[in-house]
């Protein structure tokens, strides 16, 4: 979980200036789980076999998110103020 926060913290960073922040939370989407397909697979099976496990990806889904909104909010040059469109577009990712 932690890999795939990075991976789309920075394919949100790498994506091209032009494209509108709508697109690249698309491209994201497309890219990021595409690259880490085995991962995201493997993973996808463990919170159905494990409490432990279930517990842990629900505990870091939110650091996930706040990493995405920073990604966000960083592209879009607003460092010190987080906008709601920043943490819509993370949630969507």
């Amino acid at each position: 979980m932690k890999d795939y926060g990075k991976a789309s913290a920075e394919a949100v960073a790498n994506t091209p200036s032009a494209y509108p922040p709508a697109e690249v939370a698309k491209r994201v989407i497309a890219q990021v789980p595409e690259l880490h397909l085995l991962d995201t697979e493997r993973v996808s099976h463990f919170p159905k076999q494990s409490a432990s496990a279930r517990n842990a990806q629900l505990h870091q889904t939110p650091m996930v998110q706040e990493e995405l909104t920073q990604a966000f909010a960083a592209r879009m040059k607003r460092k010190a103020e987080i906008h709601l469109d920043d943490h819509i577009l993370a949630n969507l990712t």
